[in-house]
């Protein structure tokens, strides 16, 4: 009985410790994330077997909960931003920034790698911003700044690959970018080498900067007026405009052409809402384009 109860307690302690931790921001972790720490009870119960009634075994089962809480905080997916970034590279598949009540502004710049890239709304709640790849990548570069309700963000998205040929690139290669469309959006988008799709139709976007790449690029523009500036680097790109909106369109053309689509109202101003849309091509081909002409 004696023993069970040891079990039980360190279980309870380990998860009251990271419970803790997440309700101070200092790690990503959620209740439903205890499941995935059944296998712990093996691991404890294999300790208190093996250690019985033995004194120093409570310093080694103490010194095991400190070196799994290090690992949670420091090196595993759930920790926060904050602890990367600082002359180490960490590994990762997922990364998440948790949604903050107080931010009601988000100021981002985000730059990605060598591989494909589709952005979109995030699904989770309590996420503010949620990346997701099939294989492994790390941010080397984390700059945040909160002030007056605004979140200022920097971050920079290379690939593993990258340590072994810059020039390699699988086509599975995809990498996933969900920011939260709950708040305003300044987004400052850097393309890599790789194809693109940025769904933002759900957004409440005021700035959009998308610039250079190596790649097919698909802008989807939401209904809200918004300053967007795209250039073009090697490659096709196409922008969606949405219905009921006007285009005040300026383009600067380079060695590729830039086309519009007639159905698009075009103007300065008025009643609706208005996009601001500056344009300058690179070496491909520029299609602004009518929501109506391609449905996600």
């Amino acid at each position: 009985m004696k023993r069970r109860i040891s079990l039980l307690g360190i279980f309870l302690i380990l998860s009251g410790l990271l419970l803790l931790l997440s309700e101070l921001r200092v790690i990503h972790f959620y209740w439903k994330d205890l499941l995935m720490l059944w296998p712990l009870i093996f691991i404890f119960w294999g300790l208190d077997l093996l250690i019985g009634e033995k004194r120093w075994g409570s310093w080694v089962t103490i010194l095991i909960i400190f070196l799994l809480v290090f690992f949670i905080v420091f090196l595993s997916t759930y920790g926060r931003p904050f602890f990367r970034g600082r002359g180490h590279d960490f590994y990762y598949k997922e990364w998440r920034y948790p949604f903050k009540e107080n931010v009601k502004v988000l100021n981002l710049d985000i730059s990605t790698g060598i591989r494909s890239v589709i952005l979109e709304g995030v699904k989770n709640k309590e996420d503010l911003i949620y990346i997701k790849s099939n294989s492994d990548f790390y941010i080397n570069k984390i700059k945040e700044e909160e002030q007056n309700g605004e979140l200022s963000l920097s971050l920079k998205i290379e690939n593993k690959e990258l340590e072994f040929g810059f020039f390699y690139m699988s086509n599975a290669d995809q990498i996933n970018l969900n920011i939260s469309s709950d708040i305003f959006l300044n987004l400052n988008f850097e393309r890599g080498v790789g194809n693109a799709v940025l769904n933002m139709k759900n957004f409440k976007l005021r700035n959009l900067s998308v610039k250079g790449g190596v790649g097919n690029l698909k802008v989807y523009l939401p209904k809200f007026s918004c300053y967007v500036e795209v250039e073009g680097g090697v490659g096709s790109i196409e922008v969606y405009i949405p219905e009921n909106v006007i285009l005040d369109l300026s383009t600067e053309a380079g060695i590729g052409r830039i086309s519009v689509d007639k159905n698009i109202e075009q103007g300065k101003g008025g009643e609706k809402e208005i996009i601001h849309l500056r344009v300058r091509s690179g070496i491909g081909n520029i299609k602004i384009l009518s929501e109506k002409k391609e449905v996600i």
